[in-house]
């Protein structure tokens, strides 16, 4: 199986967007509008792209996963097409550790990470499976779903000597 460690704030939504959401009025706390809220329907969108063109399954990485209402946001993405199947443990900014623990407890043919940050405890290997995105310009964009693409379908060269 193929997984997408996908992390929340910085992919799903960004600085632009949410700012845009709270000038038209919109950022609402409540229900399943909470969700959509807080996350740009267009990325979700190229998200669920990426998963369908990969054949690939999403283990979630953000810190969204230990809210009270993440039972609910889980929900509300697996309903707009994202197929969840689990959560990393959470250790904070040891985030490297948490991926590294999924991969040894879990089979898994080959992997990405998809997140707007680089913690101190990526190591090389993860680093070259990093699609970095951006909370401070528009998250994830059609260039990184091609990069993500790239990773997880054989591109060789990109897998055997890392992001060019």
């Amino acid at each position: 199986m193929k997984i997408v460690f996908l992390d929340f704030d910085g992919v799903l939504n960004s600085l632009k967007f949410m700012e845009n959401e709270s000038k038209n009025g919109k950022m609402k706390k409540d229900g399943f509008y909470f969700c959509l809220k807080d996350f740009d329907v267009k990325k979700v969108m190229l998200v669920r792209e990426l998963c369908e063109k990969t054949d690939s399954k999403i283990v979630v990485t953000s810190s969204w996963k230990k809210m009270k209402k993440y039972p609910l946001i889980k929900g509300c993405l697996i309903v707009m097409g994202l197929p969840i199947i689990g959560e990393t443990n959470d250790y904070g900014s040891k985030r490297g550790k948490e991926i590294k623990e999924y991969l040894l407890a879990n089979e898994c043919e080959d992997y990405i990470v998809v997140d707007d940050e680089i913690f101190k405890d990526y190591d090389k290997e993860i680093l070259s499976r990093l699609v970095k995105t951006s909370f401070y310009e528009d998250g994830f964009e059609e260039k990184h779903l091609t990069e993500a693409i790239n990773l997880l379908d054989g591109n060789e060269l990109v897998r055997k000597y890392g992001k060019k």
